[in-house]
């Protein structure tokens, strides 16, 4: 609660400007008559708190300043700036010898949001069963809807997925960019049912601004295992 009130506080000092206005339409004996109890009420506040008012609307500033700056894009966003376009995707499962096979395909269209702040796929692939009411399922496209962006304050990317497939949840997973690799490292943990926790990884590879790769991996006896790949390369504009 403490944390809401101060930055309720801090966005109650942004009309300055509409109340300066507001004042200059009163009559000059309502204006004298506030003018004294807001005094009387400032110095009370002070000797009952030891505070000071211009340092507070002084932290305030502070603080929403330094809220704007953690907002802006930096240098992390800039990694996700060759995202937006069409892209090609095919992909397939990885059997015992670690071989990709191509089981399907299908599009990415990426588009910037917030001046680059957020990144939004739209994915369509091949045909699917879908789960659908009373224990049935239809043949339909596999639709993903992707939100990819990177949290200053936590330092890290954050990743949103909504499918049509396997799950009813709209899943969140946290990853760091590891320069070495030039991809970004997705650990959590899957929970496709209740009674079931899977480690899993998903690397989000660079290989070029044409080029990048998606790898899943599982956690098997102890280690990280790929179980699928999945190709992505820009559609040139004719």
């Amino acid at each position: 609660m403490n944390q809401i009130k101060s930055k309720r506080n801090i966005f109650k000092e942004f009309p300055v400007k509409i109340n300066r206005i507001i004042i200059q339409k009163m009559p000059i004996s309502i204006i004298s008559i506030l003018i004294a109890l807001l005094f009387t009420n400032s110095v009370f506040s002070q000797n009952k708190n030891d505070t000071s008012a211009s340092a507070s609307s002084s932290n305030g500033d502070d603080t929403f300043n330094q809220m704007l700056d953690y907002s802006r894009p930096g240098k992390y966003h800039q990694l996700l700036d060759d995202l937006p376009g069409t892209w090609t995707y095919k992909g397939g499962h990885s059997d015992s010898s670690g071989n990709i096979g191509n089981a399907y395909y299908g599009t990415f269209v990426w588009k910037p949001f917030a001046n680059g702040r957020f990144f939004i796929a739209d994915v369509t692939s091949s045909k699917i069963q879908m789960p659908v009411q009373d224990g049935k399922t239809i043949e339909t496209d596999y639709k993903v809807i992707y939100t990819l962006g990177y949290n200053n304050v936590k330092k890290r990317f954050e990743e949103t997925t909504i499918t049509n497939m396997i799950g009813s949840d709209i899943s969140f997973i946290e990853g760091d960019y590891d320069s070495t690799a030039k991809a970004i490292i997705f650990n959590f943990v899957d929970k496709p049912i209740p009674s079931m926790n899977v480690l899993s990884r998903l690397v989000f590879r660079f290989i070029d601004k044409d080029h990048y790769v998606l790898e899943y991996y599982d956690e098997e006896d102890g280690k990280y295992v790929k179980n699928n790949e999945v190709q992505c390369t820009r559609t040139k504009k004719k």
